[in-house]
């Protein structure tokens, strides 16, 4: 992890690049464009953005610059801090706590804050403490990224974000309803039939619309979502693994250790127990 300042950021030209980290772009002040992918935000000062792995983006100013903040992160070796469960399915629609579990949809994210300076507080007390070689540093840092996240998914879900662009293409709403469905239902069973009803469409229309929208399947979707929540779960060390499982709506302890493994790169123990687990 790491942050860097800039307090007059002057870019008059577009030149989208790729990111090889997690990149958030915090804007505190100045106008401009900011460019993800096919997507264009005016900055009028007061933004949150983030771009993962492997996408394109350039931030454009006018002649006065811009003033901001860039959070590089890793999430294979540096996962997010835990936050309260109230606001995990908000920071997991942002921030998906493992790069695999990126979808057409949460590539490249966009949020309007209507106050930087309570942004600001945390990143001047992360990027006074990542110099700074005295013992306790390092939990200052864990600890006010930790505020600094409560604070983008409070702002999150006051005001919204905008999620990036699938395709060219005008999905119908019922796929964004469903996706919504399952990131709140993602627990207990789901009936391919059922959602198709609802939506009023054929299963296969559904699956075709359903893919071509998010980048999965409905059932890859939906197991990644409960992946995702038993990560959380995982990292609080308290529970059992099989207890996880069965709560994150998996009914099979051996079929949840091989998807996990699938996805993640290893066993739910062997992630409990690793480094990156703090």
């Amino acid at each position: 992890m790491a942050v860097q300042h800039f307090p007059r950021y002057i870019n008059l030209q577009q030149r989208q690049h790729s990111v090889d980290v997690v990149l958030l772009s915090v804007i505190i002040r100045g106008r401009g464009r900011h460019y993800m992918g096919k997507e264009v935000h005016e900055e009028i000062g007061g933004s949150i953005s983030v771009t993962h792995y492997g996408q394109m983006h350039d931030i454009v100013t006018d002649s006065q610059g811009m003033e901001i903040y860039n959070i590089y992160l890793d999430l294979v070796t540096h996962p997010l801090p835990i936050l309260p469960e109230e606001l995990r399915s908000t920071l997991s629609a942002i921030l998906p706590v493992h790069p695999s579990l990126q979808h057409h949809l949460n590539r490249r994210v966009w949020i309007g804050i209507d106050k930087p300076e309570i942004f600001v507080a945390s990143l001047k007390r992360i990027e006074k403490e990542m110099d700074n070689a005295t013992p306790g540093a390092i939990d200052i840092v864990r600890h006010s990224f930790q505020v600094f996240l409560i604070d983008l998914c409070r702002v999150a879900e006051r005001h919204g974000f905008t999620l990036s662009q699938s395709s060219d293409c005008v999905f119908p709403i019922w796929a964004e309803k469903i996706r919504r469905e399952l990131d709140r239902d993602f627990a207990i069973p789901q009936d391919l039939h059922k959602l198709a009803k609802g939506a009023g469409v054929s299963v296969a229309y559904l699956c075709r619309i359903f893919k071509a929208y998010t980048g999965k399947t409905v059932v890859e979707y939906l197991v990644d979502r409960r992946i995702q929540a038993s990560i959380w779960r995982l990292r609080e060390r308290g529970e059992k693994i099989i207890t996880i499982a069965l709560s994150c709506g998996f009914n099979d302890l051996a079929y949840f250790n091989r998807t996990f493994k699938r996805i993640i790169g290893m066993t739910p123990s062997e992630y409990r127990n690793s480094k990156a687990v703090i």
